[in-house]
């Protein structure tokens, strides 16, 4: 839907069009119709042969009139009547504005009867100083007024309702390009309109007349109380195709006839043939607004010949898709001025989104975002291309596409474009919608990109609301998919930065950034911090919002005593010794009769469930167990990018602070991270969090190859507190580094890029976390829920974190796996691994011992070539640990090693023990040749104990570790095939 600001672009453009084609004729009706409408009526053309006089610099001017000395003179034409002789005079220059107007003034002040006012009309832009000295010098030096309208100006006047129709007519604009009916003046417009149609005897005929009626039944078919006028509405529109009304209007009315039929009566029966005629004329449209309007009608009629609805079928309807984009991109190969070149490659970007009926593939976003870019590449030149409506038309494809590879970076392109254009607060509103759309298709992690970008550019203090909007929203995001701590940053943030505002609109929004917070407590099952930031919630409701206790207008406060009372039904149940805790705070709140009603109504059933089934509820919608947060230690845990995270800390109250911080810094990090190619294990991480009087962070990792654990202190001297999101994020990047797999110049090139996107204003919104949490909860505040005393809850099921779809491990193939190069590296496995031990696997084949592992192995999914891998590796280690050489250096036993595996067994070879081969050293040598595998693959491991239970899950789901095989000869079966191998 088209606001006001853009009917005024479209207009300007339309304009703009007018002076490339130097269409003076047209611009001199533009300007006459609109002073008939707007400043007077009594007007006539002043045009003549040159040889006679010509115009003498007026394109029109008024007439005596003695209608107002009439018993007329109360009516709203007379009201436009002029009694002073006025002056009217257009121009389509642009270049040298000021002395082109000195110069008509001059002409029109010379010759011709006395003029006490000229009304100038210019389709060029004129500086308002400009016109300040013109009209001081019209008055100095020909003592008569002189008003300039120029291209602005005649923009907004002719996005008027009554008047648009003068811009239908002459300035082709768009069909979807047009003045909704105003809501302001409660209906009455189209009431008016209706009682006037409805009694007219006479047909309508006139542009003026198809812009109302278009109008009226656009607003009758988008109300539901109306829709029931859009026939009458339709009816009045076929006139205008059943007369000998001129081409241009025609072929609006069947465009509008046909979009009312299909919008209203959901079919194109009956306007196949108007539809034939409209898109026969498409080789022959020289008008931008004419292809663009052609492209809407031709995808509606797509899907209907596509459902075979109509008598339109897919191939006639495919031939017009193929001429419309003929016509286009012959129109593009033309010379055009840089904003009619823009429009161009806009509508052919559209066009590529259109689906060809005769061969039904879902269409994608990437050949539009090629040719929008194109016209992004002009875009500085042409001033008055409706930027402003890409932007619009990428918001509306989202919702149906879905978001191609370069996205994000035409998207970011686009928004700087329209800042620098229209102003941050324009591209803001665009990032906002565009989030909107991406939240409802369940995209949430590019939702918040751009509602990061939306919070900065509206981060002023005319638009701090929407700012904080953005902010909960992607507080609301990060809550969805299970970031609680991000979620509770952001919300918390927003109420911050409400409460430091003058504004009682912004300070109102502090209540709903701390009942947000609240939530993000009440789900992750920390009920002592839920219990605080409710409290605090209510008083800022009660501060800053009007009637601030009506549960029915306040969803956040409804939300608030809903969860308030399911802490104290659960509690009941599982932990009746924290009862007077929740009972003495709801009481405190005086929630009390509230909580009542709820417990009337659901509380029974609560009261009814086994105690096992009320945890594996609890399992399913918490995302942490009932009172997490109380005990000498705290656990948090959650899953993103594949990856079980658990952080304990002690549950006091300065490391509480520093391990939410730390855990807020890391899931944004995280969730920063998650389109990014960064080869993680998918594992578990256990973080061992606590204070320490270090001057820096110290980190260090547990031996294991099972999983990986972290002890890592915390600095907390005063400036190293002050940087604590800093060292939080220094933490994180270490710990995510020796889980990722990608080479360390990778790893830094994506870091890079992600500060390059902003990482740094994600991760540290109005202030550290610990200054927000510090304001909202001092230590007093703390310490009051004693955390300490209380026992802490034990599930009888494993809690297990739900992990969103979105932030899932990444399992397809891996960065530069495909089955060729599979295949090429299995047949130098099988050629390279037999000759080393080609001997010594005569003799393995033969020992029953060996056979037993190979059927146990074989039987749990071993391949061939997994076999003689590890073979190959058992012996050339041990002929390299019994090599006396060997012992004097690594780099000889490094040499020795390389020797043996690349060259053929000698029958003098050190002989090796049938026993060396056994299962525990095969599983051994298969998940120590994983790493070697790792680097073949361009992967790097930075563990200094592999995790190998996460290398051989990361090797079989994305390099296809177990599962890939080539054709080969039976090389266990017996000695012969063996030795002929």
């Amino acid at each position: 839907m088209a606001t006001i600001d853009q009917i005024a672009a479209q207009i300007r453009f339309g304009l703009e069009h007018l002076s490339a084609r130097n269409a003076h004729h047209e611009f001199e009706h533009v300007c006459r119709y609109l002073t008939r409408a707007r400043i007077c009526s009594n007007v006539l053309p002043a045009t003549g042969p040159v040889g006679q006089g010509g115009d003498q610099g007026r394109d029109f001017e008024t007439f005596r009139t003695y209608l107002s000395n009439s018993t007329l003179a109360e009516t709203a034409f007379v009201g436009l009547v002029s009694n002073k002789p006025l002056v009217f005079a257009c121009t389509l220059q642009k270049q040298q504005i000021k002395g082109k107007i000195k110069f008509d003034v001059k002409k029109i002040m010379s010759s011709g009867s006395a003029v006490e006012g000229v009304h100038y009309f210019c389709s060029a832009s004129v500086p308002i100083a400009t016109r300040h000295e013109l009209i001081k010098w019209a008055r100095e030096t020909y003592s008569v007024a002189l008003e300039i309208h120029d291209g602005e100006s005649l923009a907004e006047l002719l996005a008027g309702r009554d008047v648009f129709w003068i811009a239908e007519k002459y300035l082709s604009v768009p069909s979807e390009i047009y003045p909704r009916s105003p809501t302001e003046d409660g209906g009455e417009w189209y009431v008016r309109q209706l009682e006037r149609w409805k009694t007219s005897t006479s047909p309508p005929f006139s542009y003026a007349d198809f812009s109302t009626l278009k109008a009226a039944g656009r607003h009758a078919l988008n109300s539901e109380n109306l829709c029931q006028d859009v026939p009458f509405w339709f009816r009045l529109i076929e006139s205008f195709i059943d007369s000998d009304s001129n081409t241009p209007l025609r072929r609006r009315a069947i465009y509008e006839a046909a979009y009312l039929s299909l919008k209203y009566m959901k079919t194109l029966v009956g306007q196949e043939n108007r539809l034939r005629e409209y898109f026969a004329s498409v080789p022959d449209l020289e008008e931008p607004a004419d292809l663009e309007d052609a492209y809407p009608m031709m995808n509606y009629c797509a899907v209907i010949a596509h459902e075979g609805t109509s008598a339109l079928t897919a191939s006639e309807v495919s031939h017009w898709r193929q001429a419309l984009i003929a016509r286009v991109e012959e129109k593009l190969a033309q010379e055009n001025t840089t904003n009619t070149h823009c429009l161009l490659l806009d509508i052919r970007g559209a066009l590529s989104t259109s689906m060809d009926p005769a061969y039904p593939v879902r269409p994608t976003l990437d050949e539009a975002i090629e040719w929008w870019n194109k016209a992004l590449d002009e875009v500085k030149d042409a001033p008055l291309y409706p930027l402003e409506r890409l932007a619009d038309r990428l918001t509306n494809y989202l919702k149906f596409f879905d978001e191609p590879a370069h996205y994000r970076e035409f998207a970011k392109r686009l928004d700087s474009l329209l800042a620098q254009r229209s102003g941050e607060f324009t591209a803001a509103e665009k990032c906002f919608e565009r989030a909107e759309v991406l939240y409802e298709k369940g995209h949430r992690l590019e939702a918040i990109n751009h509602l990061h970008d939306s919070k900065i550019k509206w981060f002023a203090a005319e638009t701090l609301a929407r700012s904080l909007r953005s902010m909960l929203f992607i507080s609301h995001c990060y809550a969805e998919l299970g970031l609680q701590f991000a979620a509770k940053y952001y919300a918390l943030a927003a109420a911050y930065v409400a409460l430091k505002s003058n504004d009682p609109n912004v300070l109102a929004l502090s209540a709903a950034g701390l009942a947000q917070a609240a939530e993000c407590e009440y789900s992750h099952g920390a009920w002592c911090g839920f219990a605080e930031l409710a409290d605090i919630y209510l008083r800022s409701q009660a501060a800053f919002v009007n009637d601030p206790r009506n549960i029915e207008r306040y969803p956040d406060l409804r939300m608030i005593v809903w969860n308030a009372a399911h802490i104290k039904f659960i509690t009941q149940r599982l932990a009746p010794q924290l009862s007077s805790f929740i009972d003495d705070n709801i009481n405190y709140w005086g929630i009390e009769d509230w909580v009542g009603d709820i417990d009337s109504q659901v509380g029974v059933n609560w009261e009814r469930r086994e105690v096992s089934e009320i945890w594996k509820i609890l399992n399913t919608e918490l995302r942490g167990i009932p009172f997490s947060d109380v005990g000498p230690k705290r656990n948090v845990q959650w899953s993103e990018l594949g990856v079980k995270w658990n952080v304990t800390s002690a549950n006091d109250y300065e490391t509480t602070i520093a391990a939410e911080q730390f855990i807020a810094v890391l899931q944004i990090f995280l969730a920063e991270l998650a389109e990014a190619e960064l080869c993680l294990l998918k594992t578990d991480v256990q973080i061992y969090l606590n204070l320490s009087s270090n001057e820096v962070l110290t980190m260090t990792p547990h031996v294991s190859n099972d999983g990986r654990q972290w002890d890592i202190s915390l600095p907390t001297s005063d400036s190293q507190v002050r940087r604590g999101q800093e060292v939080a994020f220094e933490a994180a990047v270490s710990i995510l580094d020796e889980i990722s797999l990608v080479h360390e110049r990778q790893y830094t090139r994506i870091l890079k890029r992600c500060f390059q996107q902003g990482l740094r204003s994600k991760l540290m919104v109005a202030q550290s976390y610990g200054t927000i949490y510090r304001f909202f909860i001092p230590k007093d505040f703390f310490d009051h829920s004693d955390r300490d005393s209380k026992q802490q809850l034990e599930s009888p099921l494993p809690i297990t974190p739900h992990e969103s779809e979105e932030l899932g491990w990444r399992s397809s193939p891996g960065p530069d796996y495909s089955r060729e190069r599979a295949e090429k590296m299995l047949k130098a496995r099988y050629s390279g691994s037999i000759p080393p031990i080609r001997i010594t696997l005569r003799k393995l084949i033969k020992d029953e011992g060996f056979r037993a592992t190979l059927n146990k192995l074989r039987a749990e999914g071993w391949l061939d070539w997994h076999f003689l891998n590890a073979l190959s590796n058992i012996a050339v280690n041990y002929r390299v640990m019994h090599t006396p050489e060997a012992q004097r250096s690594e780099e000889a036993a490094d040499w020795i090693g390389n020797a043996l595996m690349n060259s053929e067994e000698r029958e003098d070879a050190i002989p090796i023990p049938t026993s060396v081969f056994s299962e525990h050293e095969m599983r051994q040598a298969i998940s120590l040749s994983m790493i070697h595998t790792l680097r073949l693959f361009g992967l790097e491991l930075r563990q200094l104990t592999p995790d190998l239970r996460a290398i051989d899950l990361f090797l079989r789901s994305r390099y296809n570790y177990w599962t890939d095989d080539i054709e080969h000869e039976d090389i266990f079966a017996n000695e012969s095939s063996s030795a002929s191998a």
